[in-house]
């Protein structure tokens, strides 16, 4: 752990959160397949959020877009 922050400005990268919808992300890794997807997220951070039509709460499986190198998967909660 850096003790000072002038001592990490060295070991630091920028990554740029790219964030996707879920329904056009779902149909770009049907086409060009996850193993694209997880190579351009091994520099870059990756965000997908459920598509505007869920107006009833539901969930999409998250599972392929884990497997598509997302790090953050936003999920719908709500208390019955």
């Amino acid at each position: 752990m850096c003790m000072h922050l002038h001592t990490c400005a060295a070991y630091t990268m920028h990554v740029h959160l790219h964030r996707y919808a879920e329904p056009k992300l779902d149909k770009a890794i049907r086409e060009e397949g996850a193993a694209v997807w997880r190579l351009h997220h091994q520099s870059q951070m990756g965000r997908v959020y459920p598509g505007g039509m869920r107006v009833t709460s539901s969930n999409y499986d998250p599972f392929p877009f884990w497997e598509a190198g997302m790090q953050m998967v936003a999920l719908n909660f709500h208390e019955p």
